[in-house]
């Protein structure tokens, strides 16, 4: 792993609840963590949540993208950088911590993708006259963090959570942007949750209290601390227009899906681009793709070729670009280094560009980032002119705004105890923390009615998990109304 302030980061290895292994195959700390995400109930589960088109309803096929496909490719990503690094800069890298924060970091993701956070966030804040609430959307980086300290269930009654280590939990938590402004209100809520869920394992288990506060100081960093989560922030970012376009062609079609192709083939010909292709030998397969673009207006057979060479041409330009840029801030002075990764975001092309002017990196560096950022602001605005994806994000966000608020109405409370009969009876005492974690919460937030900010922890905790067809059913359940898919 690369290096990291050894005053304040020593304990990176570390775990919330010390552990004493009865493993006999010597598996590193890291591998560890991996495999715990990739046996856990939370990663089966992102097989049934939206990535970008939903995985229900009659618009969606076998070969669409959820979450959990969307988790490996990005692992494949970053190992792909890892191994850049590793094997053409000769820098140290770790790929088992890279594969863990890749198979974990949407551990936390709602159902319906940004729809899923964004209806949280307003149910949340609603009514409450007091606190700081985030402004647009619940973080599923956040929810993942809670995800793998607090809610899995993997290990109950030994403990909650998955204990993962630090550098794990530190790649997860960062590897969406969590604005300066907001980081408070999560590091409040991860405060609140710790003692509840730790005191219900205590028995068992052996707190590391130096862990917590280590865990604690990481929440005032914008950017991940390691460089296999710096690795995994980026490599989520090119996965989306490197991959994802072609579940929005499956969606709608290959010629609605051409303007921004050609865009693409644009922007890299520019003088810029142009540049760095020639400096990464990627010509050919530039020509090859632009080449299988034209041909596929008249030949239906091509469009998958098209596809492919189109992929394979973004993260041939990417790798290295990346890998260059991550090499760099990784040799400056590592108080520097830590000074930079407090303000500044690396799991971006914009982020990227901001921190290399600040850094007067040189221009050629600068201007291979402006690239990748130009292709991916195209990508962006893909989804916006798309018919069904615009529907289900209606669909999705009205039965995450009213469920929430059915469920909210329907719990009824005394004090410190709150009657929990409308779920199964095994999920009441899970369920029962959040509410007592939300009571802490509201405390930290200054709210004068904790009360109802306890309820709403629970609701987020229960319909964050939810799978896009299973909050269907809940939502058919509880409303008595008929979903159309």
């Amino acid at each position: 792993m690369a290096n990291v302030s050894k005053t304040s980061f020593e304990n990176l290895q570390s775990r919330l609840i010390a552990e004493t292994s009865t493993d006999f195959d010597h598996r590193s700390e890291y591998l560890h963590d991996r495999d715990r995400i990739l046996f856990s109930r939370s990663f089966r589960r992102l097989a049934g949540k939206t990535q970008v088109v939903t995985v229900s309803g009659l618009k969606t096929s076998d070969h669409i993208r959820s979450r959990l496909t969307h988790s490996l490719e990005v692992m494949q990503i970053a190992s792909s950088i890892g191994n850049y690094l590793q094997n053409e800069i000769k820098i140290k890298i770790n790929i088992d911590l890279i594969e863990a924060i890749s198979l974990g970091h949407d551990l936390g993701h709602t159902p319906y993708g940004h729809v899923g956070e964004r209806s949280l966030c307003d149910f949340l804040k609603n009514g409450e006259a007091h606190g700081s609430f985030p402004e647009k959307k619940l973080k599923h980086s956040f929810q993942s963090l809670k995800i793998c300290c607090f809610l899995e269930k993997q290990y109950y009654p030994d403990y909650y959570g998955l204990n993962l280590t630090l550098s794990t939990l530190d790649g997860i938590l960062k590897h969406s942007k969590i604005e300066e402004s907001d980081r408070e209100f999560y590091k409040k809520c991860f405060e609140s949750y710790y003692p509840v869920f730790m005191e219900a394992s205590a028995g068992n288990t052996r707190i590391n209290e130096d862990s917590y506060e280590t865990m604690k100081t990481l929440f005032d960093y914008c950017s991940p601390i390691t460089l296999e989560g710096t690795i995994v922030s980026i490599a989520d970012e090119i996965a989306q227009f490197s991959h994802d376009i072609e579940d929005l062609r499956r969606l709608t079609s290959f010629s609605e899906m051409l303007n921004f192709y050609n865009k693409v083939k644009d922007t890299l010909l520019n003088e810029l681009c142009r540049q760095k292709m020639e400096e990464f030998n990627l010509i050919d397969i530039y020509q090859t793709f632009s080449k299988t673009l034209e041909d596929a207006l008249n030949d239906n057979s091509l469009v998958m070729k098209v596809e492919r060479t189109y992929t394979k041409l973004i993260l041939s330009l990417s790798i290295p670009i990346v890998g260059n840029f991550i090499h760099y801030i990784w040799n400056i002075d590592e108080n520097d280094r830590l000074n930079y990764l407090r303000q500044y975001y690396t799991g971006s092309f914009e982020g990227l560009l901001e921190l290399s002017k600040q850094l007067s990196m040189e221009p050629n560096i600068q201007d291979a980032l402006k690239c990748l950022d130009d292709i991916f602001k195209t990508y962006e605005k893909i989804p916006t002119n798309m018919k069904d994806i615009a529907r289900w994000d209606l669909k999705g966000k009205e039965m995450c705004d009213e469920l929430a608020e059915i469920l909210y109405k329907a719990l009824s409370s005394t004090g410190n105890e709150i009657n929990l009969n409308i779920f199964d009876s095994w999920l009441r005492p899970h369920l029962k923390r959040s509410y007592q974690s939300g009571l802490e919460f509201g405390e930290k937030l200054g709210l004068s009615d904790s009360e109802s900010i306890a309820k709403k922890c629970l609701i987020w905790d229960y319909v964050a998990g939810m799978t896009d067809s299973f909050i269907i059913k809940e939502y058919e359940s509880f409303s008595f109304k008929r979903v159309e898919l």
